[in-house]
């Protein structure tokens, strides 16, 4: 049996019509892609001018901003938050935010972290932050879970430079407590010094306030019991205000306070 092999046809040639219709089309199609192209170009034009005003925005306003991972390591961290911790940015990236809180505050803050991952929520907290260095300065901190592209969790935090609202809170507190003092006819020379070094020692409103039960004759165990805080937190912050009044020890400090009679309007 004879097999015959396929002839392949010959595709007709489109007629002078249909070669102007296909020529029309395809400028059509290259006119609108052009359009599509400028339209393109418009928007990611706009989106970097969008994306270069939040950068300024998010880089040089007054309050520091960062990103946590679910564990609290610092994904990311504004130029503000770098310059009040005395680092860069890129020294920021990695390390655990607990570095930079102070120790009497670290029950404080990991009972509101442990909170907010809980429940979602974040109270509004004020905690004392440190540098490499060793300055201390106080904080708001508020904190807004999120989620990452990929779906992991995230949380917000903006951290808020406190220290001048705190010294000016401390100055009117101290001109009332001056005035209170000179109406009873109690105001003396040895007094306004005493409240003149407390001022300019700079000590935080829990520290005054730690002060105060001091001079009430308080042990630390008492006094964390009265203020809801541990013995040891007590302790940090009875360090710290020696530090702060330069006084050596413990009875000294007893002995400074009494001896000018301050103590605390809790008790």
């Amino acid at each position: 049996m004879e097999i015959q092999s396929a002839t392949p046809s010959t595709p007709k040639a489109p007629s002078r019509k249909e070669a102007l219709a296909s020529i029309q089309e395809l400028k059509l199609n290259q006119i609108e892609l052009k359009n599509q192209s400028a339209e393109l170009y418009s928007t990611q034009a706009q989106l970097d001018r969008c994306h270069s005003r939040f950068l300024l925005i998010y880089e040089n306003t007054p309050m520091g901003y960062c990103i946590l991972s679910e564990q609290g390591m610092i994904l990311e961290g504004n130029h503000t938050l770098a310059a009040l911790l005395g680092e860069t940015p890129e020294d920021l990236v990695r390390e655990q935010f607990t570095r930079f809180i102070s120790t009497e505050d670290q029950d404080a803050y990991y009972r509101s972290r442990r909170h907010f991952l809980e429940t979602g929520t974040f109270e509004p907290c004020e905690i004392h932050m440190v540098t490499r260095e060793g300055t201390r300065f106080c904080v708001r901190l508020q904190e807004t879970a999120a989620q990452t592209a990929a779906g992991a969790p995230i949380s917000l935090v903006s951290v808020e430079d406190m220290t001048t609202s705190v010294q000016t809170n401390a100055r009117v507190d101290m001109l009332q407590a001056q005035l209170v003092l000179a109406e009873k006819g109690q105001s003396n020379e040895a007094t306004l010094e005493f409240q003149t070094r407390i001022l300019a020692a700079g000590l935080s409103k829990r520290e005054t306030e730690i002060l105060g039960l001091v001079g009430l004759g308080l042990t630390s165990k008492q006094i964390a019991e009265d203020l809801g805080i541990s013995s040891r937190t007590v302790e940090s912050h009875r360090q710290s205000i020696m530090k702060k009044l330069e006084i050596s020890n413990g009875p000294g400090l007893v002995k400074f306070v009494t001896a000018h009679g301050f103590h605390s309007d809790a008790k």
